[in-house]
Parts: C-alpha cells; sequence; structure tokens
C-alpha cells in the first residue's frame, strides 16, 4: 500500500473515533490527528482542517471508483465507513469557536459524491455472489503461494543440500499447531507455540500484542479484512435477532 492510500486509512480511522467530547481533530499537512481538549488551544482557526478532510475523503472515494485490484467487499467497507465518519466530522468542526462556511460545503458536497457511489457500487439483490467471488479471489491468492515447481533430484542446478534445506522448511512447516480462536466475532487460527494469528486458509495476519487484548495486524489489508468480516457478521446477527 502507497504512502497517500495509508495517510487516507489512518484519517479515516481517526475521524471514526467518537471523541469529540473529549478531544479536538487537529491537522499537520495532509494527516488528521486528535488531541486532548486540556493540552490544545481551541482558537487555531478550522481552515486547517480543509486540505486533509478534503484530501482523505476524495482519495478514498476515487480508490473505490477507479482501483480495480479492490473487492467488493473493501468497497462497501469504506463506504459504510466513510458514511459513519461524516457524523463524527461534523461533532468534531462544531467544537471551533467559528464559522466556516467554505467547509461545511465541502462536507456537504464529499455526503453528496458518497450518496452517488454507494448507489452506483453496491448491490441490494444477490450481494451475497460477490462476497462469494472475493472469497474465491482471496482463496487462488492464498493457493498462488504453494503452486510452484521444485527441480528434480537430477536437475543440473539442484544439489543434496538444496533438498535437505527443502525437506527442514517443509518439517517446520508441519510441525505447527493451531487452535480456533474467535476475535471480536471473526474466526482466526492462533499457532500455539509462537502465538503468531493466521486467516483460517492458513494465511499469516498478525499477532497478539503484549497483553494478549489486540491483535497487531500484519498490513493494512489484515486490518480491513478483519473490520469488513466483523462488520458482517453484527450485520447478520442483527437480522437473525429481527427474525427472532
Amino acid at each position: 500500500m502507497n504512502t497517500m492510500n495509508t495517510i487516507a486509512y489512518d484519517n479515516l480511522n481517526i475521524l471514526n473515533e467518537d471523541k469529540f467530547m473529549t478531544h479536538y481533530l487537529i491537522a499537520d499537512g495532509n494527516k488528521l490527528s486528535l488531541i486532548e481538549k486540556d493540552d490544545y488551544d481551541s482558537l487555531k482557526k478550522l481552515g486547517s482542517l480543509e486540505y486533509p478532510i478534503h484530501f482523505t475523503y476524495h482519495h478514498l472515494m476515487n480508490m473505490i471508483t477507479h482501483d480495480a485490484s479492490l473487492s467488493y467487499s473493501h468497497r462497501k467497507y469504506l463506504i459504510e465507513k466513510i458514511i459513519a465518519s461524516l457524523d463524527n466530522l461534523t461533532d468534531y468542526i462544531s467544537d471551533y469557536d467559528e464559522e466556516n462556511y467554505f467547509l461545511i460545503s465541502m462536507i456537504n458536497d464529499i455526503d453528496e459524491r458518497c450518496d452517488l457511489i454507494r448507489e452506483k457500487t453496491l448491490y441490494k439483490r444477490c450481494e451475497y455472489m460477490l462476497f462469494l467471488f472475493d472469497e474465491i479471489i482471496d482463496g487462488l491468492k492464498v493457493a498462488e503461494k504453494y503452486l510452484y515447481f521444485r527441480p528434480y533430484p537430477y536437475h543440473e542446478l539442484s544439489s543434496d543440500d538444496d533438498n535437505e534445506s527443502d525437506n527442514e522448511s517443509d518439517n517446520e512447516s508441519s510441525d505447527k499447531v493451531f487452535v480456533d480462536i474467535d476475535f471480536e466475532g471473526v474466526e482466526y487460527l492462533e499457532e500455539e507455540d509462537g502465538g503468531d494469528i493466521y486467516s483460517l486458509n492458513h494465511s499469516f495476519v498478525g499477532r497478539w500484542d503484549e497483553d494478549c487484548a489486540d491483535i497487531i495486524w500484519e498490513n493494512d489489508k489484515a486490518r480491513i479484512d478483519h473490520e469488513s468480516a466483523r462488520l458482517d457478521n453484527e450485520s447478520d446477527t442483527a437480522k437473525l435477532d429481527k427474525l427472532d
């Protein structure tokens, strides 16, 4: 993931934090952050937030509409996060002791564009087929790591040392013992000895923090996949509760 994508994702996560009662939203270039109200001079101008807010939302929405590598579930996840963050953003800017009609107009434009993108991107019927397709693609990506050709013993470039090294690697992989765990409603596999966390298709996604209370994700994709799966599970649970 390139730097601009990472900054936009981090900004979106900050905007989804419901802390406007205790923190101010501040900017440093195109990066957003939160600071406790007791440690900040609220007289700073709202104008400093214009650029990072414009950058964050339009960069993410451009990804949704133009990045062909994004799966349907990732697009849906981003749209839902953007919509949820706009309410928080309104609360954050309301804390400033000034009016900025340009910023308010910009947020309204972002809201309208997001609505248009949602209508063109999300499916109301047979959506499960798109999720199934995403799972198939993810499974093929994992399988690709194991679909390789190993030289025959008589190959002129192979040697006994190479074969011994391959055997040791295979033995190390087969010696791993996994246990099923549930983290925030999403199922994973935990390596018993090392504490590393894997997806159900044995793809490494991260490891426990020092308190074993949270997962330190291997990359942004692993974190986004988890959030998307968690949201899907919560939605399914809500639907079942309504049926009951």
